[in-house]
């Protein structure tokens, strides 16, 4: 259910930057999700690395999510052929950037995820265009 929920923030997101560039896509994902995790931090720490080692439930749910969350950040619909998956980096990198944010709610800091927007959309949008534009905080 929080997957389902993180996704449709991610979702509803990215479809009011539908036609732009993918960093703004992915920034206004961001925004969005970094928002409501701070917001709700025992659902952040749930999403870094180290929270599912020993919970093969949470382990499954996790990698679920990053693949539906690398379909919606990463390529732009024009750069991936029909339903094709997300590819391990893109994986990798959505698999990073949990993990920043899991580890800097665990470390009490929740409050300041939205800090991360700029660099974590830099991180996501190198794979999404040669390009990645700018990155300043969407409206």
């Amino acid at each position: 259910m929080a997957a389902d929920c993180v996704c449709d923030l991610v979702a509803a997101a990215c479809e009011k930057e539908r036609g732009e560039k993918p960093s703004f896509r992915v920034r206004a994902a961001l925004d969005a999700l970094l928002d409501f995790l701070a917001a709700e931090p025992s659902l952040a720490n749930l999403l870094g690395a180290t929270a599912p080692a020993g919970v093969p439930a949470i382990a499954a749910a996790r990698e679920r999510l990053l693949d539906r969350l690398a379909r919606r950040l990463h390529s732009a619909p024009a750069e991936r052929p029909g339903d094709a998956p997300p590819s391990d980096s893109e994986r990798r990198l959505i698999a990073a950037a949990l993990g920043l944010i899991g580890d800097r709610a665990a470390a009490g800091e929740a409050a300041r995820l939205p800090e991360l927007a700029p660099e974590l959309t830099e991180l996501l949008a190198v794979g999404t265009s040669s390009s990645a534009g700018p990155v300043g905080r969407s409206s």
